[in-house]
């Protein structure tokens, strides 16, 4: 109980605790953290009691289960969880962006690949999320920040040789770069991918035959795409909640 009181009054100096551990002691901190930090006690409360800024501090850490656990959290129990049209999700989502967003250059210190491929995808599904879920209205607060986040720092990764591997950090960073230039564009794109959406939810609520991953396919497909066919799948991710 005292390591809890003692991470939740000073996260940080915990954490640079954390990060001075190796092998056994590591394993062990690794396990008090995702059992006693990461884990809720009940399905109607939040982990961390929803702190955002706590939660983007675990996943800057350099265990890639701690990383992989806080995401989740931030997912699942923030975002996703929230009724589909809730005006609180949106807020959510806008202030989950900016936290991951603000903590993305310590992040990228992180000597941990596997810790990496999470943080980049999380942060693509969160802003790929902003652009189906929040209004251009409601994204005007992050807009100069999200393109200047875009050309500055994504697009110096994406042509970054040490991440020209076929691998999820990669995929994250193209997501990431489209959705906001969508979100930052002068057309509303959300129009026109709804409609293929809506072919997919169609699909989901019917009776499906043997060949219905097929006729799934097609649907996504049919946007014509690569943008298209990945918010789909966001979309498909996202539709249970």
């Amino acid at each position: 109980m005292t390591k809890i009181v003692r991470f939740k009054s000073s996260p940080k100096e915990f954490l640079d605790g954390f990060e001075s551990t190796h092998d056994e002691i590591r394993t062990e901190e690794d396990h008090f953290i995702i059992v006693h930090l990461l884990n809720k006690y009940d399905s109607k409360s939040a982990v961390l009691g929803g702190n955002l800024e706590q939660l983007a501090m675990l996943a800057c850490c350099s265990s890639p289960h701690v990383v992989k656990r806080a995401l989740d959290a931030i997912l699942n129990e923030i975002i996703l969880s929230i009724s589909n049209s809730s005006r609180i999700r949106c807020h959510n989502l806008l202030k989950a962006e900016t936290i991951l967003r603000e903590s993305f250059v310590n992040f990228m210190a992180v000597d941990n690949m596997k810790a990496k491929c999470h943080r980049m995808t999380t942060y693509s599904w969160i802003i790929t999320l902003v652009l189906l879920k929040c209004s251009k209205e409601e994204c005007i607060g992050i807009l100069p920040k999200i393109k200047e986040f875009e050309k500055n720092t994504l697009d110096a990764l994406q042509n970054n040789r040490e991440y020209s591997g076929r691998n999820t950090f990669r995929y994250g960073i193209y997501l990431a770069r489209e959705s906001i230039k969508q979100i930052s564009g002068r057309k509303d794109s959300r129009q026109s991918l709804h409609r293929i959406m809506k072919k997919c939810e169609n699909l989901l609520n019917s009776k499906l035959e043997k060949d219905e991953v097929m006729k799934l396919g097609k649907a996504i497909c049919n946007g014509g795409s690569w943008m298209d066919l990945h918010v789909c799948l966001v979309f498909l991710q996202d539709l249970p909640k």
